[in-house]
């Protein structure tokens, strides 16, 4: 057999037995590809961020800087040939063209490993907003907070289990793309949800944790505003009731 050129483990992920690996599983669903049943790539505008999965992989494989059509970038981008690799990992569901193909269910870690796995769903293709809503009430003005997370995938059966992973939310089909659903949740439970995958150490795209981290203070500080935390609104938005969480800050989007 020809030697390998750049170094390669190609059984890192025979189990899925870390938060590793189960986050790069996650990861790798929602926002890699596979090329002809021999080729792993990845491209992030995270400066970095790839770098974590090459050292996952043991590799010393170059990361390429990429620009998109529209000159959009820079982007960084690691690809890494391995049939045996890709053979993995197409028995997890991350098969070519997985987009339009759910021919292979996928592969969820149970226990604690699974809030890894949803939180590199969320890292490579979710979000989570918050918005300030102005309202005079006897003369006083208060400033009211809603905070909401969504997944977005073609695979409706992934974010079926996403929705019962955390016990709530919606899902929609998105107007732009027939085959994309999107699982919304909002309301006053959503920081715990938040909590429940974000917190404590472990794999983490670096902009998204920081931002949970500086929501997670504002909501804190905003709930021991006594003489505003009290006052829980509840309105209908996208096409649910939500409660709404009250905090004073400027607008921050994830």
């Amino acid at each position: 057999m020809k030697p390998r050129k750049y170094s390669l483990n190609e059984h890192i992920f025979d189990i899925i037995d870390t938060p590793e690996k189960s986050y790069w599983l996650g990861f790798i669903y929602c926002d890699g590809w596979i090329e002809h049943n021999k080729t792993l790539g990845l491209l992030s505008k995270d400066r970095g961020h790839v770098n974590k999965l090459a050292y996952l992989l043991e590799t010393n494989r170059p990361i390429s800087i990429k620009y998109d059509s529209k000159g959009r970038g820079p982007y960084e981008q690691l690809k890494v040939f391995s049939p045996y690799l890709v053979s993995t990992l197409k028995k997890y569901g991350i098969i070519p063209n997985k987009t339009y193909n759910h021919s292979v269910e996928v592969y969820i870690p149970s226990g604690e490993l699974e809030r890894y796995f949803w939180r590199g769903c969320i890292d490579g293709d979710g979000s989570f907003n918050s918005f300030i809503y102005h309202q005079k009430v006897k003369n006083k003005e208060y400033e009211y907070g809603k905070i909401s997370l969504d997944l977005a995938n073609t695979n409706l059966d992934l974010l079926e289990k996403f929705k019962f992973f955390v016990g709530t939310g919606i899902i929609l089909k998105t107007t732009h793309n027939m085959y994309r659903y999107r699982v919304m949740l909002s309301g006053e439970s959503l920081m715990k949800i938040l909590d429940r995958i974000y917190s404590g150490c472990g794999p983490k795209l670096d902009r998204k944790w920081w931002n949970y981290i500086k929501l997670n203070k504002t909501i804190s500080l905003s709930n021991n505003k006594s003489d505003i935390s009290k006052n829980l609104i509840i309105h209908n938005h996208d096409f649910q009731l939500t409660k709404q969480i009250i905090f004073q800050e400027k607008d921050i989007k994830y």
